[in-house]
């Protein structure tokens, strides 16, 4: 459990209806499989930005983003991540719009 008793389910919950309220597809992978596993198969499938939401990131009080081509993984606050996917989606999805 992340500090300050929130589970990173619970903020991606949050998050999903308002991202696909805003026309922003989420794919939620929530299979029993290793972070390395998925981060395999959303690279496979081709998805342009992909969002972490893990314990250790909501600890400092971000999500992770970042775009297929960029693998570096920036810190978002939950509060602005649909703006900043949906610039980096606008943008083309070559680097992220923060």
């Amino acid at each position: 459990m992340a500090e300050g008793g929130r589970l990173p389910l619970g903020c991606s919950v949050g998050r999903r209806p308002a991202c696909t309220a805003a026309g922003v597809e989420v794919f939620w992978d929530d299979r029993d499989e290793r972070p390395g596993v998925k981060f395999k198969d959303a690279d496979l499938i081709g998805f342009p930005v992909r969002v972490v939401v893990g314990g250790k990131a909501l600890a400092k009080g971000v999500v992770e983003v970042s775009t297929r081509r960029e693998k570096k993984a920036e810190g978002v606050p939950p509060a602005k991540l649909l703006e900043v996917v949906k610039a980096t989606l606008a943008a083309g999805a070559k680097t992220l719009s923060l």
